[in-house]
């Protein structure tokens, strides 16, 4: 029960210490609370572990009570320091936690899975934020004009200071900050002596980098699990990969004093177990390593490689890698035999984490190197060779002639794979480096599309109720269609009935699927050498998507345009209404983006059909003149909708005038007097608002496309057009001195120039 109360109290204390007061890294001010607690916490800590029963006792209930404290006491100790970090430095404990955590580190206490565990996180945790602390390094960044105007504010002197006071006085917080940083900096700097790196770097790689033997039994059980585990863990939740946030930040912060000592421990190692001698070891001593199977300088040399790895970006200069990877990391991989598993797929993982230091020529060698151990049957080299596949074909220096005569028997290997992997996350990634290599080949993929669409139809029906899969089968198939082109045809079979569910929305995973599957779709449209009833039919779904919301108004307008220019008059004959039902439904009730995408889709379709399209756009044309003279939609949106009706004026200008007419009476609502105009009268309100407008039209081709329908307005039999003569000629003449060429020009004006003299002779 005591116990329970400690507990109790000490979560009740952290709440009011962390979140009970603001950070001391924005007011730069001291918590009182924090200064008079912390050394208490600090030394309850000391207290608990000297009570802690020795090494290989017997644990008891009090045992295990005792290390829940630790935890926590460790637990409410790091997040003090996080977030008030002066007044932690000024409590005086900064260099007696820092030893105090350290020691326990280096103790030689190595991790079992056990409760202790958590402490020894909470232990890394506390070096970690102590290196990564912006206020320690004399950064306090956006604080620091905060900081300024609270100490203004306090002395009443805020209002008088004019720019420079202000500036001073940010100055003056910013040399604060940094001045308060110099003694934790010199705190630093007496503690982390070269000795003490190299101890702790040590420590990290020989003890928690190391696979025990619960990780080598976790492999055998469950290897996929086990590669998942490890590769995406939560560093506050497990040990390994604190060690490794861990261990980075300490090769960032003293590179200089710690890259020649991984080196040399790298250097140790490989003349400890050389390439081969894995298999020796094991029939000589197999019975002095951790395990029965694997000898311990594979699992030491191992575990260097993971710090290797871990710090490939800051041993980037201090390792020849060419050499390594081609005398000994090859030769690891393809090292088969049983002790030296973990080493061959460490060495896998090692060849995608130094990608950056892969030369060109290298690329065919890793190439094949990993293609071996994607060919293991073991699930987690094949997951450790899918993963640095990845990273090596999705880098800037990858060249896809070098890697197209591995792309068969990749493809082959990734496809056995998928159909043995069991989890799913291996699924996933097995199927993303797929559509990773698919995209980076383009059309150089076309020669294996067949067996690409053999293979896609299993995994769809495999995939069902698990929507991420199958956006990779759709991200995939957009790929291969894309890259088919005028062959896409080829993959109807398959791509017709995915896109009926996908587009539909009442499957079950409408909700993941349907923005993927309308992006196929339109991708299949464009890339159609000829109409394809099947494929035209699906846009009975389009029209039900439109309707229950204006989610996907750009993909819709995309499509409709594409279904125009591929079906032609057969497909509006068959669903032309149903077109101009959903643009009509659109128009107003969409923001001035959609409105804008609406406009274009609307003047291709006037395009293609300069005949029949305005008559069977009417309902909609009406709609938008509607708004257009209603004087409430944005500059913009009504400069572009005058492009749409331009067009109908420049192929139709008789239609526009009975257009008018038809018109009229739709707009009694808006209380401008034109609810009784005459066709006529309609028009000139059209006209002086695209008069009032043409200027806001920004595209060249708008421009010139309103200057010959204005042209085509002067034509009609309306006496009152000419009362505008002036503002049609004015904007002519501007639409005609932008489009003449440069030459045509200059003749023109200096035949402007000559004309007096010539009428004066």
């Amino acid at each position: 029960m005591l116990c329970h109360c400690h507990d109790f109290f000490l979560q009740a204390l952290r709440r009011l210490v962390v979140f009970g007061f603001q950070s001391d890294s924005r007011t730069l001010e001291p918590v009182a609370v924090v200064t008079q607690t912390v050394p208490m916490l600090l030394q309850a800590l000391q207290t608990l572990l000297a009570a802690r029963p020795a090494k290989g006792a017997p644990r008891s209930q009090l045992a295990v009570m005792l290390d829940r404290g630790l935890i926590k006491l460790a637990k409410v100790i790091t997040n003090v320091q996080e977030v008030h970090p002066w007044s932690f430095y000024y409590a005086g404990v900064f260099d007696g936690a820092m030893e105090l955590f350290f020691s326990q580190l280096v103790s030689g206490q190595q991790p079992d899975g056990g409760l202790f565990d958590r402490f020894l996180i909470q232990c890394m945790l506390y070096h970690h934020a102590v290196l990564t602390c912006p206020s320690y390094k004399g950064t306090s960044g956006a604080f620091e004009l905060t900081s300024a105007a609270r100490s203004q504010n306090m002395s009443g002197a805020i209002k008088s200071l004019g720019t420079s006071g202000a500036s001073h006085g940010i100055k003056s917080v910013a040399d604060n900050v940094k001045q308060m940083s110099q003694g934790v900096k010199a705190s630093m700097a007496a503690f982390w002596t070269p000795d003490r790196l190299h101890q702790l770097a040590q420590t990290l790689a020989y003890h928690f980098f190391t696979l025990t033997d619960r990780e080598l039994e976790h492999w055998e059980e469950s290897p996929e699990e086990f590669h998942h585990q490890s590769d995406s863990a939560a560093f506050r939740d497990n040990v390994r990969p604190c060690a490794e946030l861990l261990f980075a930040t300490l090769l960032q912060a003293y590179r200089a004093e710690l890259a020649p000592a991984v080196v040399g421990m790298l250097a140790a190692a490989s003349e400890a177990c050389p390439p081969g001698a894995p298999s020796r070891m094991a029939s000589q001593n197999g019975a002095a390593s951790m395990s029965p199977a694997i000898p311990a300088a594979v699992l030491h040399k191992e575990a260097i490689y993971a710090a290797v790895g871990t710090g490939a970006y800051e041993l980037h200069d201090f390792i020849d890698y060419q050499p390594w990877l081609r005398t000994t990391l090859v030769q690891e991989i393809a090292d088969q035999s049983p002790a030296a598993r973990p080493l061959r797929r460490r060495a896998g993982l090692l060849v995608g984490q130094w990608v950056g230091k892969l030369k060109g020529e290298d690329r065919p060698l890793a190439y094949r190197a990993l293609l071996s151990l994607l060919a293991d049957p073991d699930p987690a080299m094949q997951l450790a060779a899918v993963a640095s596949l990845h990273a090596l074909i999705d880098d800037w220096e990858f060249r896809e002639d070098q890697f197209l005569d591995l792309v068969g028997p990749c493809f082959q290997l990734l496809a056995n794979f998928m159909q043995s992997a069991v989890d799913f996350d291996s699924q996933l990634q097995i199927f993303g480096l797929m559509n990773l290599i698919i995209d980076r080949l383009g059309d150089s993929v076309k020669p294996f599309a067949e067996g690409l669409l053999r293979l896609l139809p299993e995994i769809w029906q495999d995939a069902e109720g698990q929507s991420l899969l199958r956006i990779q089968v759709l991200l995939a198939l957009q790929r291969l269609v894309n890259a088919l082109g005028m062959d896409s045809p080829a993959s109807y079979t398959l791509l017709l009935p995915i896109l009926q569910q996908c587009t539909s929305i009442h499957q079950p995973d409408e909700l993941n699927l349907l923005e993927d599957g309308l992006q196929l779709w339109l991708i299949a449209l464009r890339n159609a050498p000829a109409p394809h009833a099947s494929l035209l039919d699906l846009f009975s779904n389009l029209a039900t998507v439109m309707e229950r919301s204006t989610e996907h108004v750009q993909m819709a307008c995309q499509i409709i345009t594409s279904c125009v220019l591929l079906g032609r008059a057969s497909f509006l004959q068959h669903y032309g209404g149903t077109v101009v039902r959903s643009l009509q439904a659109l128009i107003g009730n969409v923001n001035e983006r959609g409105m804008l995408l609406l406009f274009t889709t609307l003047e291709i379709i006037l395009q293609c059909f300069p005949g029949e399209g305005p008559s069977l756009l009417q309902p909609a044309l009406q709609r938008l003149l509607v708004m257009v003279l209603g004087d409430k939609e944005s500059g913009l949106t009504v400069s572009n909708a005058v492009t749409v009706y331009a067009r109908t004026l420049l192929q139709m200008p008789q239609w526009f005038l009975q257009f008018c007419d038809a018109t009229g009476p739709q707009l009694a609502h808006l209380g401008t007097g034109l609810s009784s105009a005459t066709g006529e009268q309609l028009l000139l309100a059209f006209l002086d608002r695209w008069l009032d407008k043409l200027d806001s039209i920004g595209t060249p081709a708008a421009r010139k496309l309103s200057a010959l329908a204005l042209c085509n307005v002067l034509t009609l039999p309306v006496t009152p057009i000419l009362d505008r003569l002036d503002p049609i000629a004015a904007h002519l003449t501007s639409v005609w001195f932008e489009v003449r060429p440069a030459d045509t020009l200059v003749t023109y004006v200096l035949q402007l120039c000559l004309l007096p003299a010539v009428l004066h002779v």
